[in-house]
């Protein structure tokens, strides 16, 4: 204001009519100045922390680097970062679009879930500045560590996905992907939706929400479907590994459920059925009065004679698994299916008949095919505890009693040979009790 008066004196032939509107638009401009200042006081500006991608690496001789989200606070030099899990090489970078290069194995799940990651951030911190609320380092760095929302179900589709492309590297790191390993990380996600739809009614499954009480309930709800002692351990501990890989992306925090204990894996009887317990079996199965009983009877007897996994029994029909006189019986890792000849094979041959011929589908839970086959080994007098795993064990032992090599048997169960040599160790630990006991010629 008084440099606004001083220069009012100065003009030269000013009149004192013109040198009161001078006075009066420097006191106009000098009250706006004021109000603009008191309404920033009162109606604070939020400004919006800069989010971006960064690539660094732990030593500068490394060629390989990390991915992390960096968000620079305002008004600072300094920032706060995160990192996105990913280990990449620096020639696959893209310093200029802040992108993986199509060089790189997996990237474009990895552009998509790094970009995601990004904009998520950059919308939790758009919805602050619309409600007006203050963007405080505690606010960035709950906003990186992940703010509770992110879908268990979706992480684990998208892991599916980065896992099948993978599975394409020939590299030493990505052998573990392999068609098997997909297939049977998509059979834990599709129970994990159906989870989902029945008791969570289709809702999503926030990371937030998951801790010990929910892996209990996720626990218990399977158990009603799934073997106790084998398959319910293995569904258990990939469901925990998922949750290990969110945590390593910031999403899920492992101490929510650090006091939750696993049901413990016990390992399969490898015990076996001899012919003759299969012949009485067989006997049997026209006399069954329950229809659970005969059919679950043919597909053990399947199982017992092809080498078929239980897991196969669901879709076991004519058009899928039967090509001239061969049965599909798995497949190997590397996607080529393996069939077994069955036309020298005339007990197996009738098995398959007869399901033809009644039309039988087995669509029954592990539980209850196991529970079906206790009772037959009653109603047959077979002492043994037969389950859905001695049907491959009988069928490994039996053609090694038969003088099949490992390496067909192997090729036959789509296995390695040292998981057959367990069974030829067991014939001849057998035979030499039995000698013991007997004695010689």
């Amino acid at each position: 204001m008084k440099s606004a008066t001083d220069a009012g004196f100065v003009l030269i032939a000013a009149t004192a009519k013109e040198y009161r509107i001078i006075q009066k638009c420097a006191l106009v401009w000098l009250s706006v100045i004021i109000y603009i200042n008191c309404f920033r006081k009162l109606c604070p500006v939020v400004k919006l922390p800069t989010v971006k991608l960064s690539f660094q690496k732990q030593r500068t001789e490394d060629s390989f680097g990390y991915l992390y989200i960096i968000i620079l606070l305002s008004g600072q030099r300094k920032y706060l970062k995160r990192s996105l899990g990913y280990k990449i090489e620096e020639k696959h970078w893209d310093k200029t679009r802040n992108c993986v290069k199509p060089s790189c194995i997996g990237f474009d799940f990895i552009n998509t879930d790094i970009n995601a990651q990004v904009n998520d951030i950059i919308k939790h911190f758009q919805v602050l500045k619309l409600n007006k609320q203050d963007i405080t380092r505690q606010v960035i760095e709950t906003a990186l560590n992940g703010n509770g929302k992110s879908d268990f179900v979706d992480f684990f589709q998208q892991f599916i996905i980065y896992i099948s492309q993978a599975r394409k590297s020939k590299t030493d790191n990505n052998k573990r992907y392999s068609d098997n390993n997909v297939k049977k990380w998509q059979g834990i996600l599709n129970r994990l939706k159906r989870y989902q739809d029945k008791e969570c009614s289709g809702m999503p499954i926030h990371f937030a929400g998951i801790d010990v009480m929910w892996m209990e309930r996720y626990e218990a709800w399977n158990a009603k479907e799934l073997d106790k002692d084998t398959s319910l351990p293995v569904l258990m501990s990939r469901t925990r590994q998922i949750l290990k890989k969110a945590s390593e992306k910031g999403l899920f925090n492992m101490a929510q459920i650090a006091g939750y204990r696993s049901p413990v894996y016990k390992n399969p009887d490898r015990g076996y059925l001899t012919i003759a317990e299969i012949d009485t079996i067989w006997d049997e199965i026209p006399k069954f009065e329950s229809r659970v009983h005969e059919v679950v009877a043919c597909f053990f007897l399947i199982e017992c004679l092809s080498g078929l996994r239980f897991s196969d029994w669901m879709r076991f029909t004519l058009e899928k698994l039967i090509d001239t006189n061969r049965i599909k019986v798995s497949a190997k890792k590397n996607g080529e299916p393996v069939y077994f000849p069955y036309h020298k094979s005339p007990r197996l041959k009738r098995v398959i008949e007869y399901i033809e011929e009644k039309n039988l589908i087995c669509n029954y839970a592990e539980p209850t095919v196991n529970e079906a086959l206790k009772e037959i080994a009653a109603i047959c007098k077979i002492k043994k505890k037969i389950t859905t795993h001695i049907g491959r064990h009988t069928f490994a032992t039996l053609m090694l009693d038969l003088g099949y090599s490992e390496a067909t048997i192997a090729e036959w169960m789509a296995v390695s040979e040292k998981t057959v040599k367990i069974y030829a160790k067991r014939i001849r630990t057998a035979a030499n009790r039995e000698y013991e006991e007997k004695g010689g010629l």
